[in-house]
């Protein structure tokens, strides 16, 4: 079998390539390296750089809110009756990522390239494949270390370190 997931890259929206001219590459690597990191199985993942309408469109449809939002992940979630068929492909899921949300004010803010921010967007959604969340304190805590893991690795500073509020250790 093949050690390496099968990862897919859609530019719908144009200013991504305009403002992360390696846009692919750092999604295919994000991917690679959060199923590395977690311990995630060898799959499919497609990742869709896309704009703020699209993704509000998602968001509206399949999770109810009508707004747009920074990524989505939508989960492969297996088969009807829960068997996996170990010839046919293991498909993760998709992680979309609208570029005007996601490289709009909290990125400036934090003064975060637009490819770094792709880089943990594009981690972030492949953990939430994965079924990491952070829907209480705990699981937060457990994705957020797995991010900053994996952004180290990707040579990314930790985006959850906020240094004017955050005192250095010694401080």
């Amino acid at each position: 079998m093949d050690p390496d997931p099968d990862i897919s890259i859609q530019i719908t929206c144009e200013a991504w390539r305009r403002d992360v001219a390696d846009a692919e590459d750092r999604c295919c690597l994000a991917v690679r390296e959060a199923l590395r990191e977690a311990g995630g199985p060898v799959g499919e993942v497609s990742v869709v750089l896309t704009d703020d309408h699209e993704i509000q469109t998602l968001n509206r449809t399949f999770r109810g809110r009508d707004e747009p939002t920074d990524v989505l992940a939508f989960e492969a979630g297996g088969t009807p009756d829960g068997v996996l068929d170990h010839d046919a492909p293991n498909i993760l899921g998709d992680v979309v990522v609208a570029h005007g949300t996601a490289l709009g004010e909290k990125s400036r803010k934090h003064r975060v390239s637009p490819a770094d921010h792709l880089s943990h967007l594009v981690v972030h959604g492949t953990l939430h494949l994965l079924g990491y969340d952070h829907q209480n304190d705990d699981d937060a805590r457990i994705m957020e270390a797995l991010e900053v893991e994996v952004l180290s690795r990707l040579g990314i500073a930790d985006p959850y370190y906020d240094d004017e509020t955050t005192a250095l250790p010694g401080e």
